[in-house]
């Protein structure tokens, strides 16, 4: 049964031929750019996919200013990419010109993306009668010439968790033989994956890891762990920062002050006033926090003055005030 599924495959597990399969997923997530990197290992016959010409039709980006740039960026054999004009696309799968390319270049794959650019003018998603006459002639372009037909659909923005239904009506996912979905971890936007969520070829939540690097570079990572259920997982909530205290910066004040040594304890004051805009009484207790202890010198003519003193001599000033405090009572 494996041997029969893996030649009737242009991508075992993930991509049938003779067959349609749905790729979705949220904005952002590189929907396009996993089809474009699947495009070049068509066209090279690389990483496990048949080799053979794919036909990619887009109304969502220029094909000669980005779609074919970004893929001879990723090696692509452009021999094997075939696509329309810009400024003649085609925008209906009832274009003559769409199956009679398909005749004859015989790709592997035909990717239209997205899928609602290309059911004609003012079509709706959700209408039944729109919907299954356009998802049974693409059945049928796909057995008729043994190719993958991939759509790339939205998913609604209201959904149950770990599903991956096309945005729009049922009809779509009933006649996908597939459906992939591309997403990330919202814990670790680095781990990405298509994984499959249905099918009736093999064991659904297979997942094939892959990374967008700095400056859009595409890399295949291998077998993933990572499902549809794990890509709409909550994020896990950050603890914000808790804002700094005014006392904090009359501390650091402080400890610039008396980074050199002793200072007379109203000039401290005056300076730390001045710098921060805080109260006698703020000044206090960054103080009290440092363990600093008012002491007098000769040298301060009978004045006190501040230092930064040893931990345990804060202790010892704190038994002296508290027991002052207990022979006043």
């Amino acid at each position: 049964m494996y041997k029969l599924l893996f030649h009737k495959s242009l991508w075992y597990p993930f991509i049938p031929l003779g067959s349609v399969t749905i790729v979705v997923g949220d904005p952002k997530v590189g929907k396009t750019t996993v089809l474009l990197a699947t495009t070049t290992n068509i066209t090279r016959g690389q990483r496990g996919l048949k080799l053979g010409n794919v036909l990619y039709l887009t109304t969502e980006n220029s094909v000669s200013q980005v779609i074919i740039p970004r893929i001879a960026k990723m090696g692509a054999d452009l021999d094997k990419f075939i696509t329309v004009k810009d400024n003649d696309p085609i925008t209906t799968i009832d274009d003559p010109r769409f199956e009679d390319i398909i005749a004859e270049e015989r790709p592997r794959a035909v990717i239209l993306d997205p899928v609602q650019s290309f059911m004609g003018p003012n079509a709706s998603l959700s209408r039944v009668e729109i919907v299954r006459p356009f998802m049974t002639k693409l059945k049928d372009i796909a057995e008729k010439y043994k190719c993958a037909v991939i759509l790339v659909a939205h998913m609604p923005k209201s959904r149950a968790k770990g599903t991956a239904n096309p945005l729009g009506s049922i009809d779509f996912k009933a006649a996908a033989r597939t459906v992939l979905r591309v997403g990330a971890n919202p814990n670790d936007p680095d781990e990405r994956a298509i994984t499959i969520t249905d099918t009736n070829l093999t064991e659904a939540h297979q997942s094939f890891g892959y990374k967008i690097a700095n400056g859009g570079n595409f890399l295949w990572l291998g077998p993933s762990e990572l499902t549809a259920a794990d890509m709409d997982v909550t994020p896990k909530k950050v603890k914000a920062d808790k804002p700094p205290r005014p006392r904090d910066k009359v501390i650091d004040a402080i400890k610039r002050l008396l980074a050199d040594g002793p200072v007379a304890t109203k000039e401290l004051e005056q300076k730390v006033m001045a710098a921060t805009g805080v109260s006698i009484s703020t000044i206090d207790r960054a103080r009290q926090e440092l363990h600093i202890i008012p002491e007098q010198k000769t040298e301060f003519q009978g004045k006190t003055y501040l230092r930064l003193p040893a931990p345990e001599k804060y202790e010892e000033f704190l038994k002296e005030q508290a027991n002052k405090a207990q022979e006043a009572e």
